[in-house]
């Protein structure tokens, strides 16, 4: 084969495959792929291997195939680190993951493509990918309830954050732990998580993110721990646009914070403030509600004092 054709012409057969896979004639370019590849295979052409390999798996995404996919995933991985065709398996491995990502390949799925994603990464030495890669599984997970799955890629991206000894990142794997913990109902180990993220932050290793500083105060609140959810509350807010839901909403937990604290009057101020950011923009109606019924909340709060100051 070496001298029928040159890895150019076989390129530009691979490239068309590709495209076919991609224009909906996946079944007839995934069947030529498939000869293609074992034919390669048997003379020795790595990269034209590599390129077939790749159009395999995007054949078999397209298809639905997911099981397919995945062993074929981890045969251009293992194409790619044993002759160096790193970029054609990076290209296979990002169509698989690009169908995780679109919820097309089914949950029970996904820890075959994500091992050999990480695997990539790591044998690239690109860890902060491979870091991140862990994190989004782990979000996955969670969004599915596979808490124990998301807490397990959450230790792998532990490990590797340390090993790097570059805190921001380890930072960022914090709190996205804090974040899976508080959604799971596990207030203690978001908090603990939570608390050392913003430790590593504090340290000049970047701005807390605005959700990390939300997940503390929710979990605060839950705790009854007010004044120390407002603080983060507040923190958020400076990180958020005024004109925005996020803003609205963080306010009327500040406001809800001031009254559980006795201080009336801001709580009041908290919701005039949200007030006029809903005047200056399109919500859900479901904030305006939110908002009157802290505002009234806060109106039989201010009554309620008042009775109590005329009987003494």
């Amino acid at each position: 084969m070496q001298e029928i054709a040159t890895d150019s012409e076989l390129d530009e057969i691979n490239g068309r495959l590709l495209s076919a896979a991609q224009d909906g004639a996946a079944d007839l370019a995934l069947s030529c792929a498939r000869v293609a590849a074992d034919l390669y295979k048997k003379f020795a052409r790595a990269w034209p291997r590599a390129r077939a390999l790749n159009v395999t798996v995007v054949g078999l995404v397209a298809l639905g195939d997911t099981a397919g996919a995945c062993t074929a995933t981890r045969a251009a991985v293992d194409h790619g680190i044993a002759e160096g065709t790193m970029s054609e398996a990076l290209s296979a491995v990002n169509a698989a993951w690009a169908a995780v990502s679109a919820s097309e390949i089914p949950v029970d799925h996904i820890p075959s493509i994500l091992a050999d994603r990480v695997r990539l990464f790591s044998h690239l030495g690109e860890h902060t990918e491979a870091i991140e890669t862990l994190l989004l599984a782990a979000n996955i997970y969670s969004d599915y309830g596979a808490f124990q799955s998301a807490y397990r890629a959450l230790e792998d991206a532990e490990k590797m954050a340390r090993e790097s000894g570059i805190a921001r990142i380890v930072a960022d794997v914090l709190s996205t732990e804090a974040a899976i913990a508080a959604t799971e109902g596990d207030d203690d180990f978001a908090l603990k998580s939570g608390a050392e993220a913003l430790r590593l932050y504090g340290l000049g290793h970047g701005k807390p993110p605005g959700s990390l500083l939300l997940n503390l105060a929710t979990t605060h609140m839950r705790k009854g721990l007010t004044r120390e959810a407002l603080e983060q509350f507040e923190a958020a807010l400076q990180q958020m646009p005024p004109d925005s839901a996020n803003f609205v909403a963080t306010l009327v937990n500040v406001s809800v914070c001031y009254r559980y604290l006795d201080r009336l009057q801001d709580a009041d101020q908290a919701i005039v403030k949200a007030r006029t950011a809903i005047g200056n923009g399109e919500f859900e109606p479901a904030i305006f509600v939110e908002l009157e019924l802290v505002a009234a909340a806060n109106a039989l709060a201010g009554v309620i004092a008042r009775m109590r100051r005329a009987k003494i």
